[in-house]
C-alpha cells in the first residue's frame, strides 16, 4: 500500500462529505475502502464492478457484521438485512434501491470502487444508485485509476477530490512483434526465442512468457473469453508453462484455490478474462494482452460481437502490474502478429492520450427514469 495516498485522505477525511480519489493501480485506494468499512457506524455499504473484487474486500471487514451478496442470491434474500456492512456489484445493490428495502434508511456511507464505469454499459446502475444516494444525503466515496476528466466527475459527485498522480512501481508498456518486445518509454529491445510454431501470435507468446519465467517473475494473460482462458491455459501447459485459467464461470473454491496457488508461486501464469482486470489485488510483474477485445452486448444483454478495448479499459488492465513490496517494476505487454498491427496498438494504447470525445454514457433516459420512480411506492 502507498501509505502517502492513505495519509491523505486520513489527513482530509471528513465523515459526511463526498469524496473523489484518483489514484494509480497499486496506491492503497483498496485499503481506503477497508478502512472505511471498519470505521465508520451504521450499514456501509461497497460495491464494485466485480464478484471477485468485492469478495476481495469483504475478507478484510473484520470488525464488523458484514454480508457479501451477489447476483446469484435469490432478491428476497436482501428484504431483510441485519448486518453492518454489504459488499456487492452494482447491479445488485441497484437492484436494492429500486425494491426501496426498509434498511437502505440506515446507510451511511456509499463507497463506489472503479467508479469510471459509469461511463460503460454498467452505467445505468451506478447512475441510479448515485442519485439515490444524493436523494437521501447518504455519503459517497468514489474510488478509480483511470478518470481522465476529474472536474466533471467532482461536479457529479458534488465531492471533494483526494489525487495522486504517480505510480510507486514504475510501469513500461511494451509490444510484442515478430520476434521481440518493444518498450516504448526506456526504448529497451528485448530479443524473443521462437519456435517456429504455425502460430506466429501463439508462438510470440510463449517467447514473452518465457523472457518473464525467465527473470524468476509471473504473469497475467488476458483474453477476451471464458473459453479462451481454458483453452490457452491448456495450451501452454503443453508448452511446460505453469498456467491455470481464472473467469467468473469458476465456483468460488475454484478461483480460491487458483489464487493461493499464484500467490504462492506453485503456478507462474493465470489467463484472465476481466475478472481480473480492476481491483483485484495480486503481486503481478507482467500483464500479457493476448486480445485487445472484449464481448460486446445490445441493449438486452445479448452477444453481438466483439469491440476493442477503449484506451481507459487498456490502462486500467496494465496498472495490474507492478506491485508495491513485490517488485521495483511492472511491464505491460500486447501480442501483435506484424509489423501493422504493432503500429496499431502503439497509437491507440500505448503513446495515447485518453480521449475525452470517447466517453459516452451507454443506457437511455426512459430506463433511468424508470429507475428513479421505483424509489417512491406510493407514488402515482
Amino acid at each position: 500500500m502507498n501509505t502517502d495516498l492513505f495519509d491523505l485522505f486520513e489527513k482530509t477525511y471528513v465523515y459526511g462529505k463526498n469524496y473523489l480519489i484518483s489514484a494509480p493501480t497499486g496506491s492503497g485506494k483498496t485499503h481506503i475502502a477497508k478502512y472505511l468499512l471498519n470505521k465508520e457506524r451504521g450499514i456501509v455499504v461497497y460495491i464494485s464492478p466485480l464478484k471477485a473484487l468485492s469478495r476481495e474486500v469483504y475478507k478484510a471487514v473484520k470488525e464488523k457484521k458484514a454480508k457479501y451478496v451477489d447476483s446469484d442470491v435469490y432478491e428476497d434474500d436482501l428484504r431483510y438485512f441485519p448486518y453492518e456492512a454489504l459488499l456487492t456489484t452494482y447491479e445488485k445493490f441497484d437492484s436494492s434501491v429500486r425494491h426501496n428495502y426498509r434498511w437502505l434508511r440506515d446507510v451511511s456511507l456509499l463507497i463506489i470502487d472503479e467508479i469510471h464505469n459509469v461511463e460503460s454499459d454498467r452505467g445505468l446502475s451506478l447512475e441510479n444508485v448515485v442519485l439515490w444516494a444524493k436523494n437521501n444525503s447518504v455519503p459517497i466515496v468514489g474510488l478509480s485509476a483511470t478518470i481522465s476528466n476529474l472536474e466533471q466527475y467532482k461536479k457529479w459527485l458534488n465531492a471533494e477530490l483526494i489525487k495522486v498522480e504517480k505510480r510507486k512501481v514504475p510501469l513500461h508498456e511494451c509490444i510484442a512483434f515478430p520476434f521481440l518486445i518493444k518498450c516504448y518509454d526506456n526504448n529497451r529491445i528485448i530479443p524473443l526465442e521462437k519456435r517456429k510454431l504455425k502460430n506466429v501470435k501463439l508462438d510470440l507468446l510463449l517467447g514473452t512468457l518465457n523472457y518473464i519465467l525467465s527473470l524468476g517473475k509471473n504473469a497475467l494473460v488476458f483474453v477476451r473469453s471464458r473459453s479462451s482462458a481454458e483453452t490457452l491455459a491448456e495450451t501452454l501447459k503443453k508448452f511446460s508453462i505453469p498456467a491455470l485459467p481464472y473467469h467468473s464461470g469458476l465456483t468460488y473454491e475454484v478461483r480460491d484455490d487458483t489464487l493461493n496457488k499464484f500467490m504462492k508461486g506453485e503456478v507462474k501464469v493465470l489467463v484472465s478474462t476481466t475478472a481480473l482486470g480492476q481491483g483485484v489485488n495480486l503481486p503481478v510483474y507482467a500483464t500479457v494482452f493476448y486480445d485487445v477485445s472484449l464481448p460486446d452486448a445490445d441493449e438486452k444483454g445479448g452477444f453481438k460481437g466483439w469491440r476493442d478495448l477503449t484506451p481507459a479499459e487498456f490502462k486500467q488492465i496494465a496498472g495490474r502490474a507492478g506491485r508495491p513490496n513485490f517488485d521495483n517494476e511492472g511491464m505491460a505487454i500486447v501480442i501483435t502478429e506484424n509489423i501493422k498491427e504493432m503500429d496499431k496498438v502503439a497509437k491507440k494504447y500505448v503513446n495515447s492520450k485518453e480521449d475525452k470525445s470517447e466517453e459516452k454514457v451507454n443506457f437511455t433516459l426512459e430506463n433511468l427514469t424508470l429507475g428513479i420512480v421505483s424509489w417512491y411506492e406510493t407514488t402515482s
